[in-house]
């Protein structure tokens, strides 16, 4: 599982893809946060993967991490 300080932002082309479990672990949260906000909208939309598998892109969700930062300034 990742932890928050496992994440170094890379210049390459591939996306990397993060399960609500491993999302949880990188903001600090609960999982049924992760579900509490995805409901409410506070988070990027997430994609499904196959029926039972749903990952959000990493880059996407840091970049409205950062957002978030910025607008509490």
């Amino acid at each position: 599982r990742l932890q928050p300080g496992d994440l170094q932002m890379t210049t390459s082309s591939s996306s990397q893809f993060v399960r609500a479990s491993d999302l949880a672990a990188i903001l600090g949260v609960n999982k049924s946060t992760i579900r509490r906000w995805r409901a409410a909208g506070k988070l990027p939309d997430p994609f499904r993967l196959s029926s039972r598998v749903t990952v959000w892109e990493l880059k996407e969700v840091l970049a409205f991490v950062e957002q978030k930062r910025d607008l509490s300034l």
